[in-house]
């Protein structure tokens, strides 16, 4: 059997493991979603969380799957405690609570797999709430990062990301949008990763209005000088 057809195999083995749903993204491991529909009379939820394979370290590997399906069957909860405190009479057309669950792969490569993750939760009124978290581990070992875990230097590589967060506000005009005054980001603010850029997510209601939903504040890896740590840099 010639290389390209060993290769046709081996997704196709992949596939069947994950009940043949299609994968999302393959780099230098697989990821694949496993999707759950879950419907009453008075609620809807639709879920979808990665199930990682080829991680280096088998335990660690299987300890991140176990988080993905945790993450998602708490946000399957936080639909079911919705659904139990909407109100019928509270004006809205849709008499259901409403949740979803889902993630996108942002880096598979470099020895790095970076997600991000949206919850989104309607529970009656005019507007629901979207809650967004990121994911980045080593593909070799497994190990899970912090903002704070891409410096050499962390208080050093947050006074950076501060810094340049500052500039982009003023640059797109966003300072007079804001809820508080001077905002930071601090070591756990969720973030993600791209090839290129550090993503920060900036939770909807924490530093902007609810009409500006979740913002997120990009930043090109290049422009960090001396405090990222050598696997990040671009």
């Amino acid at each position: 059997m010639g290389c390209w057809s060993t290769m046709l195999a081996s997704l196709a083995v992949s596939a069947a493991l994950l009940g043949a749903a299609p994968l999302t993204n393959v780099g230098e491991i697989t990821v694949g979603p496993v999707v759950q529909q879950v419907e009453t009379e008075t609620m809807t939820f639709s879920g979808t969380h990665p199930r990682f394979t080829g991680v280096g370290d088998a335990a660690a590997q299987k300890r991140l799957n176990a988080r993905m399906a945790e993450w998602e069957k708490e946000a399957l909860a936080r639909t079911k405690a919705a659904a139990a405190t909407m109100r019928a009479d509270d004006g809205s057309e849709q008499r259901k609570a409403e949740g979803v669950f889902s993630y996108e792969v942002k880096r598979n490569g470099g020895g790095i797999v970076s997600l991000l993750f949206s919850e989104y939760q309607y529970a009656g009124g005019a507007n629901g709430l979207d809650v967004r978290s990121g994911l980045t581990f080593f593909t070799d070992s497994g190990e899970t990062l912090r903002l704070s875990s891409l410096f050499s230097n962390s208080e050093e590589g947050l006074r950076q990301v501060n810094a340049l967060v500052g500039e982009q506000l003023r640059e797109r005009g966003l300072e007079s949008r804001l809820l508080v005054r001077n905002p930071q980001v601090e070591k756990g603010q969720p973030f993600y990763l791209t090839d290129t850029a550090l993503v920060i997510v900036v939770q909807e209601l924490t530093w902007f209005p609810h009409a500006m939903g979740t913002v997120e504040l990009s930043i090109p890896l290049s422009q960090f000088q001396g405090c990222l740590r050598a696997e990040f840099q671009p």
